[in-house]
């Protein structure tokens, strides 16, 4: 089997490539051209065309390739929606995905695997009227709230539209927060605030947030890759469900540091969030957004196995070591 992987150099990209290598599968890196690759000695690279290009270049790079698995992407952090982040989600996260796409069809690639996110169905879960956190699952429908979420939706609809009509098979995986060693954004943000035994107010939050670990998502996107069949599937996925504030004794736990937690309102804390131009962040950390499993476990074999306690641990090891640890 024959596997090509755009994003390989990213945070869940270097995990799979890594599996991928231990299980002696042929892989070759995607990248655009410029785009710095610390690439994998053992996987050959290739860069791939201009945006502008005819789809006779992106078929020419896919040629002799039986799976793309498509992992690059412009991120959300703070989900910003200046004109600037606008653009480079479109051009990256649409733009990229469909040039992808024609270039699969034209190269004759059996399956795509394509890395989506929970964003897709929205930024936070519902609660019905007798209070329970709703849960999403591939059923849900797709509700994106911000710029980062719509791209993925397109760039989902794009590929369904074009992988359907050449009759290539899609995996679609929509993860949500994804944790590990060599994680960035709001957890590495949380993990440096614990580091430096800052207090936080968040004693007070009733939330329920599902994560997945990285290890986790590469173990399922193997197992898509290894299957073989037609048609489409789309998969949520998590491997833990805890609060915020049990998030953050966690992370302190695996750090070695106190988690130092105070009450405060929440409905205060939104506001305060406001004033200082940090809602969203004050939303995912207050905020419910849970996620099940069921289709990947039916389907894919898969079982969350992750030790959450030893994660936090090897997370805070390696953020104290810094430097090449922190992979």
């Amino acid at each position: 089997m024959r596997i090509a992987i755009t994003g390989a150099t990213g945070f869940v990209g270097r995990a799979l490539t890594a599996r991928l290598h231990a299980e002696g599968l042929e892989c070759t890196l995607l990248a655009r051209q410029g785009s710095p690759l610390r690439g994998n000695a053992s996987a050959p690279e290739r860069f791939l065309p201009a945006l502008g290009d005819v789809d006779e270049r992106w078929a020419e790079v896919l040629k002799d390739t039986d799976v793309l698995v498509h992992l690059a992407t412009s991120t959300h952090q703070g989900e910003r929606s200046d004109p600037a982040s606008v653009t480079a989600f479109e051009a990256t996260n649409v733009g990229l995905t469909k040039r992808l796409a024609h270039g699969a069809a034209a190269a004759g690639i059996r399956h795509v695997v394509f890395m989506s996110s929970i964003k897709v169905c929205g930024e936070r879960s519902w609660m019905d009227s007798e209070g329970h956190v709703l849960v999403f699952s591939r059923e849900s429908q797709a509700a994106p709230e911000g710029p980062y979420g719509a791209s993925k939706w397109q760039a989902e609809q794009a590929l369904q539209e074009r992988c359907g009509a050449a009759g290539i098979a899609l995996s679609v995986f929509r993860p949500p927060l994804i944790y590990g060693v060599g994680m960035r954004g709001n957890l590495w943000s949380l993990l440096r605030i614990l580091d430096r035994g800052m207090p936080l107010p968040l004693a007070s939050v009733r939330n329920q947030r599902s994560l997945l670990h990285r290890d986790s998502l590469v173990d399922a996107v193997v197992r898509a890759i290894h299957q073989r069949r037609a048609g489409s599937a789309v998969y949520t996925l998590a491997d833990l469900d805890l609060s915020t504030p049990e998030l953050i004794r966690s992370m302190a736990r695996g750090l070695g540091k106190p988690a130092r937690l105070f009450p405060f309102p929440p409905r205060l804390l939104h506001g305060l969030g406001v004033l200082a131009g940090r809602a969203s962040m004050v939303e995912r950390l207050t905020e419910s957004l849970r996620v099940e499993s069921t289709h990947a476990i039916q389907e894919l074999g898969w079982q969350p196995s992750i030790d959450s306690a030893q994660a936090w641990a090897d997370i805070g090891r390696a953020f104290r070591q810094g430097g090449a640890a922190w992979q």
